[in-house]
C-alpha cells in the first residue's frame, strides 16, 4: 500500500489493518506471483485451449484443401485430443475446487477466494472500501472546489490542473468507489461509514459458477482423470456426464473467467488478459512437414526398439521370505 494506516481517512484503524491484510492475501491468491494463483491457472488453461483449437482448425483446413499434413495423422491426433481433454478437465476442476477443512491441504481456487472474502464481510465497511489506501472518504468538498476551479479557468481561458488519481486529493476515485459501494450494499440515501456489502452480492458471484457443465466436468474428472473409478462407481454417471465437447468446455471457461473478473472488480483489482499474448511468429513452420520421408525408416526403427526395451522389463519374482 502507498499510504500508511494513519494517513487513511478511516476512523476504525484496527479494522482497516485487518482489511488491508486480508485484501492483500486475496489479491495474491487471484493474481500474485504464486505459480498456482487463480489467474495463472486461467491463463494456462486458456492458452492450452487456444493452441488446441488452432491445431484442430488446421486439421479442417488441411483436409479441405487436400494438402498432405502431419496434423492429419491419427497417431498424433489422438495423442493431442487426449492431452487436451485431460488438461482442460483438470484445470476446470482445480479452479472451482471447494476449500477444505484441513488448513495444510487448502487449494488456491475461486471458491476458496470467494468463501474467504464472504467470511470477512464485516471488514468491508464503506469507509474501508473507499479510503483503504489514502483516498478521502468525503469527496464532495473537493469536487465542489474542482468545479469552481474549472468554471474560473473557462471564464479566463486558463488551464485546469489534473485530478489526482491517488491520495488525499483523489476525490474522483472516492466518488467512484462510493457509487460502486452503493450498488454492492443496496443502500440508498444517507451513507454511513459502517455500511456493509449486501449478502446477495456474494451469492450472485457464487451462482456464476453454479452451471451444470462445471458439475458434469467435475464428475467426469473424478471418475476418469483424477481417479480410476471402478465399474460400479462409473455407473453413477449419466450419458451427459461422460460426454466432453468443445462447447461444454467453453461454457465452463466462460463461467470461471466471469467469476474471476467479478471478484477482481469487487476488490478494485482488474482482471488480466484471458489469453496471454503469443510470442512473435507463433504459427511459424506449421506449413512444413513433420519430418522428411527419408527419416520414416529411422523413426519406425526407434518405435520398434522402444517397444522392445519395455517388453524386456523383468518382473521381480514373488516368494515367501524365511
Amino acid at each position: 500500500y502507498q499510504y500508511s494506516i494513519d494517513e487513511c481517512d478511516v476512523l476504525d484503524k484496527p479494522l482497516l489493518v485487518e482489511f488491508r491484510a486480508k485484501r492483500e492475501k486475496w489479491i495474491s491468491w487471484l493474481k500474485g506471483a504464486e505459480p498456482h494463483s487463480v489467474w495463472t491457472q486461467i491463463n494456462t488453461m486458456m492458452w492450452n485451449d487456444a493452441v488446441f483449437r488452432t491445431v484442430n482448425e488446421s486439421r479442417g483446413l488441411a483436409a479441405r484443401f487436400g494438402s498432405p499434413s502431419a496434423v492429419l495423422n491419427g497417431f498424433l491426433g489422438g495423442f493431442i485430443d487426449r492431452g487436451y481433454v485431460v488438461t482442460q478437465v483438470l484445470a476446470i476442476r482445480r479452479l472451482v475446487e471447494s476449500p477444505r477443512n484441513n488448513v495444510d491441504q487448502q487449494p488456491i481456487s475461486l471458491r476458496r477466494v470467494l468463501k474467504d472474502v464472504r467470511c470477512a464481510r464485516d471488514l468491508m465497511t464503506r469507509e474501508n472500501y473507499v479510503a483503504y489506501d489514502g483516498a478521502p472518504y468525503d469527496f464532495k468538498k473537493q469536487e465542489a472546489a474542482h468545479s469552481r476551479e474549472l468554471a474560473d479557468s473557462q471564464s479566463t481561458g486558463g488551464i485546469t490542473g489534473q485530478v489526482d488519481s491517488r491520495g488525499p486529493n483523489a476525490w474522483a476515485r472516492s466518488k467512484t468507489r462510493h457509487r460502486q459501494f452503493d450498488r454492492l450494499s443496496g443502500i440508498e440515501g444517507t451513507p454511513s461509514r459502517k455500511d456493509l456489502i449486501h449478502e446477495t452480492v456474494f451469492r450472485q458471484i457464487s451462482d456464476r459458477l453454479a452451471v451444470v457443465e462445471i458439475d458434469q466436468i467435475g464428475r467426469f474428472a473424478d471418475k476418469f482423470v483424477a481417479h480410476a473409478a471402478d465399474e460400479r462407481s462409473q455407473s453413477a454417471l449419466s450419458d451427459e456426464d461422460r460426454k466432453i465437447t468443445l462447447e461444454k468446455i467453453n461454457q465452463c471457461q466462460r463461467a470461471i473467467v466471469d467469476t474471476a473478473n467479478m471478484i477482481g472488480s469487487f476488490l478494485w483489482e482488474g482482471g488480466c488478459n484471458t489469453i496471454p499474448m503469443p510470442p512473435y511468429g507463433h504459427l511459424k513452420d506449421l506449413d512444413q512437414p513433420w519430418l522428411p520421408k527419408e527419416c520414416l525408416g529411422a523413426l519406425q526403427a526407434f518405435w520398434v526398439q522402444h517397444c522392445k526395451s519395455i517388453e524386456e522389463w523383468q518382473t521381480p519374482e514373488v516368494r515367501a521370505k524365511p
